[in-house]
């Protein structure tokens, strides 16, 4: 209806200012409101189009009848600050030279979102609101579809229920950090169902595994997380039976894989057995942390800013031919890895490997205005410029860079990680609330940043990031809770649904390490002192 293309219209302008996509999921609450607090919150987020608020609360009005007609919408547009009239026909172009430190034409963004004032950081109650309720949904486990224990999307359930992208192990993981944090009985008895729920499906679910039964070794969609997660299950626990179930799981795991990467490949492998060397002191963990990345290195390859590793063309696999930048599937992930192990192990090669991968994200940045982005990779294929998030982008690769800056103590690694920084900001009401391409794992980043500098700004920042989730946040039985990366529904896996957030919220108020990253307690150098020298730097 006319009245509906208002909406759109409304709409469309919501987003041309701030970004913003108007999806919100349906529930008991009037949805007037909920669309009111969402264009307010993102238009505080941009103050230079606090003009623009009232006409797009009426255009977005729930009632039809209360949308401004297109002669008052024209009217609004042309009286807002740095509207200039139309030229009369014949009369050039004035105003139109798109010039944005210009007057005349469209409005000027005389301020932006940095980060300094904007969107208030998520207040302390709502946190705790989000924190509960987002356990209590992981609890009340609902049957999902392909074997899954949660509501999962339809690729989702192709994937193994026991992997921590959609499955069990992404959420056990943060089960166990929220029982080790002092979550209620409630917690940790999940904890040890959950932790049985998987250990059974070890034993009885065809998947994880290739057609000929080798286990698949990725961090995130292949068994090393599994195992990663009921071994740091089996601590809070105290049930050493677990522990050496997954122990025997980690010894399963290949560590030379023709993906290198982190998710589905041999870098997520090499990064459970670290994990698994630091926790049991089993020196064989390390020995296979070191082999795996030494075939890694062997299978580099040159890219023109420096050094690549594509996933083989003739590789069975849906990213067969992928040239990725991120840490998900390429170079970040997998310098990350290798800077992790070369510490491990005292190995000077690695770590000077590791400053290869490091350099050549660096050569590869684009950056401008503050902010710095990439691209996904290499190939059209691979995704578009401008990505900001862990998967691909800004996030995943500042991950990588503050850590080898960290031990190194090159500034282009540190420089780069806080242009990332500011172009994760920037981007925040693009992004979905999720773990692996959105809030949550872009604030994960933030607070990885926050721990190496020091600087208070960036505490602020993931804070700011978690209140933009809560935007979004839906009422499912009673419990508050954010939606997936779909921003349609409410799945439970920690990289695309709730756990995720809820795993982000637990380190945004009590600190400590990030899950899935085998960082030793002293990576980051104190605050007011220069990074510690080390065998890489050397």
């Amino acid at each position: 209806t006319y009245a509906s293309d208002l909406y759109g219209l409304g709409a469309v302008l919501l987003h041309l200012a701030t970004g913003v996509d108007m999806l919100l999921v349906p529930d008991d609450r009037p949805v007037g409101d909920r669309t009111e607090a969402l264009i307010r919150s993102a238009i505080a987020d941009h103050s230079w189009t606090a003009p623009l608020l009232p006409l797009l609360l009426a255009l977005c009005s729930p009632l039809p009848g209360e949308r401004w007609e297109l002669p008052r919408v024209r009217k609004a547009l042309a009286e807002l600050p740095g509207s200039a009239p139309r030229a009369a026909d014949g009369d050039g172009d004035s105003g139109s030279s798109g010039d944005s430190g210009r007057t005349g034409g469209a409005m000027t963004p005389v301020a932006d979102s940095t980060g300094e004032g904007g969107l208030p950081a998520l207040s302390d109650e709502e946190r705790e609101r989000l924190l509960a309720d987002g356990l209590a949904y992981l609890l009340r486990t609902r049957p999902g579809s392909g074997g899954h224990l949660w509501d999962v999307s339809a690729f989702g359930a192709t994937t193994d229920p026991l992997n921590v992208q959609y499955g069990s192990a992404g959420v056990l993981a943060v089960l166990t950090r929220a029982a080790a944090a002092g979550a209620g009985a409630d917690v940790r008895d999940g904890v040890a169902e959950l932790t049985e729920w998987t250990r059974r499906g070890l034993a009885g679910l065809p998947t994880g595994r290739t057609a000929d039964g080798t286990l698949l070794p990725g961090l995130h969609f292949g068994r090393s997380g599994t195992a990663w997660a009921l071994l740091d299950a089996a601590m809070l626990l105290g049930d050493d039976s677990v522990a050496a179930e997954a122990s025997a799981l980690a010894r399963a795991v290949p560590v030379d894989w023709p993906n290198r990467d982190i998710c589905h490949g041999a870098a997520g492998a090499g990064m459970a057995q670290l994990h698994f060397w630091r926790t049991t002191g089993d020196p064989v963990f390390r020995d296979r942390a070191v082999e795996c990345a030494e075939a890694i290195v062997a299978a580099a390859e040159d890219h023109p800013a420096g050094v690549i590793w594509p996933v083989p063309a003739t590789f069975d696999s849906n990213l067969a031919g992928a040239r990725h930048y991120g840490f998900a599937h390429g170079i970040a992930g997998i310098g990350a890895f290798l800077l992790a192990a070369g510490v491990a192990a005292e190995r000077a090669d690695l770590v000077r490997a590791a400053r290869t991968a490091g350099d050549t994200l660096v050569r590869l940045a684009r950056t401008g205005n503050g902010r710095a982005v990439w691209p996904a990779g290499d190939r059209d294929a691979d995704g578009p410029v401008g990505q900001t998030h862990w998967c691909s982008g800004s996030s995943g690769i500042g991950t990588f860079l503050v850590r080898l800056w960290a031990e190194t103590g090159d500034e282009r690694h540190r420089e780069a990680a806080v242009l990332a920084a500011a172009g994760v900001r920037e981007a925040m009401w693009l992004s979905s609330p999720a773990a692996c391409h959105g809030l949550a794992g872009n604030a994960e980043f933030l607070l990885d940043l926050y721990a190496a500098l020091g600087d208070a700004r960036l505490h602020d920042q993931a804070g700011q990031l978690a209140a933009c989730i809560r935007t979004r946040a839906v009422r499912r039985d009673g419990l508050l809770v954010v939606p997936d990366e779909s921003l349609e529904a409410v799945t439970g896996g920690y990289q695309t649904g709730v756990a995720g957030t809820v795993g982000m919220l637990l380190r945004l108020r009590d600190g400590g390490p990030r899950l899935w990253m085998p960082d030793t307690p002293d990576l980051f150098a104190p605050v007011g002192r220069n990074p510690r020298t080390t065998v890489g730097a050397r």
